[in-house]
């Protein structure tokens, strides 16, 4: 092989010899042989008509943290009746280019005393399903930089969106199945406790919240006359 009048040799043991490649840069990410559309399947989320209880969820609603909680909060006086929806315990993907890092699994029912929920979506996302099933773990590798620095901008006009045809096609490298189990236990056992966290704490503000509100009315009820 000559490259600048220079010849060279290169020896390469037959094992990892690929035929057909040329690509002066391909044995330096050798391992990420694996796009994402191979380890998990992406979907979009359908709409349906039905009455939901919880608040929409919104990008703004969406801490740039390493938080798995959003809000999720009951709105009895403005239910919406048709949303895009996903149930409990699904991985979802903002797709707005601004938005990108907004990856978030919603929580189980039982974390938030609920027998069974169904979560609207307000602002537009692509739901993830491992094949694996290990959501924590790559709700955690979609939120790194690590896999965020590879995203293309999308295509959109003024509001560029990643479609699930371009995420699918981003090369990944991730741990061995046995890693990914060890950090999805202890990623869901850290969600569990700040999703429990999150209602213990609704409940006790609404409670005070109406201790406010009675000590409103009554301050403004008419008083009888002074002794």
């Amino acid at each position: 092989m000559v490259k600048n009048n220079i010849s060279f040799l290169s020896i390469i043991e037959p094992e990892i010899y690929i035929m057909g490649v040329w690509d002066p840069y391909f044995y330096e990410h050798s391992k990420e042989i694996e796009n994402l559309g191979k380890l998990v399947k992406i979907t979009r989320l359908k709409s349906v008509k039905k009455n939901y209880f919880l608040t929409p969820i919104e990008y703004r609603n969406i801490t740039k943290d390493w938080s798995f909680v959003f809000k999720a909060q009951e709105d009895k006086d403005n239910i919406p009746k048709s949303y895009t929806s996903a149930p409990e315990n699904s991985l979802l993907f903002g797709t707005m280019r601004a938005y990108l890092g907004n990856v978030i699994v919603t929580p189980k029912s039982k974390w938030l005393k609920k027998k069974e929920l169904v979560f609207p979506t307000k602002s537009e996302f692509l739901q993830i399903l491992p094949k694996d099933e290990l959501v924590y773990f790559w709700w955690f590798y979609l939120k790194s930089e690590l896999f965020l620095k590879k995203l293309p901008l999308g295509g959109g006009g003024t509001r560029p969106r990643l479609s699930a045809e371009m995420l699918a096609k981003i090369p990944v490298s991730v741990p061995d199945l046995i890693v990914r189990k060890e950090i999805d236990k202890k990623l869901s056992a850290v969600a569990k406790q700040e999703w429990m966290q999150y209602t213990r704490t609704d409940e006790i503000l609404i409670r005070y919240k109406q201790i406010l509100q009675n000590e409103e009315i009554n301050s403004k009820r008419p008083q009888g006359p002074k002794k």
